[in-house]
């Protein structure tokens, strides 16, 4: 379940937000378990807080090996072969989406989203001037046509 909601800090930190709500820590500490080698100032002059070093896109083993650092026993698979209903349904645990925008007019453009498998809710980690979002997964995939790439189920945690 997830406790807290984590706003992403980073224009590609929407996968270390999503990790932070599924690892119940803050985005920093996710952040530096998925990127340790990247040095974290704070932009005093950004109201938003945001960072000085942006973070790069995120690759899944650089993502996967963060959430194993986190204390996550994850389960990642692939989506392809599956309907959105199918994966509604087979999802018992919280999870990390990764959706591909494509179909929503931003090609080539991918978004992470934390599942919070108790409530059937889709976390957006968007950033602050956005604000918060709770999603219920159908009317994402259903209204918006996004289109789901893959899924990292989080099976326990240590």
């Amino acid at each position: 379940m997830i406790k807290k909601h984590v706003y992403q800090r980073d224009f590609n930190g929407c996968a270390v937000a999503s990790v932070a709500m599924l690892a119940n820590v803050n985005y920093f500490v996710a952040r530096r378990a998925i990127f340790p080698k990247i040095k974290h100032h704070h932009n005093p002059y950004d109201g938003l807080g945001r960072l000085y070093d942006e973070i790069p896109y995120v690759e899944d083993p650089e993502l996967f090996t963060g959430m194993r650092r986190l204390g996550l026993k994850i389960q990642p698979y692939e989506v392809n072969n599956l309907s959105p209903r199918e994966v509604y349904y087979r999802l018992k645990n919280d999870a990390l989406f990764t959706m591909d925008l494509g179909n929503h007019g931003y090609h080539g453009c991918t978004h992470c989203y934390a599942w919070d498998a108790t409530n059937k809710k889709l976390h957006d980690a968007g950033e602050r001037m956005i604000g918060y979002q709770c999603l219920d997964l159908n009317l994402v995939l259903n209204v918006r046509a996004y289109k789901i790439i893959h899924v990292v189920e989080v099976v326990g945690r240590k």
